[in-house]
């Protein structure tokens, strides 16, 4: 039986999938995002 941190999880990674599949740019965004926290992140931007 799922526990409701579990169905939490389960409901936001839907919420995210269909925000993403509304929104192609928010990869774009997210890249972005990752370019900024991770050091040379970029280098291997293709």
């Amino acid at each position: 039986m799922l526990s409701a941190s579990q169905i939490l999880a389960v409901v936001a990674l839907f919420s995210i999938l269909a925000y993403a599949a509304a929104d192609p740019n928010i990869f774009d965004e997210a890249e972005d995002v990752l370019n900024g926290l991770i050091p040379g992140h970029r280098e291997h931007h293709h």
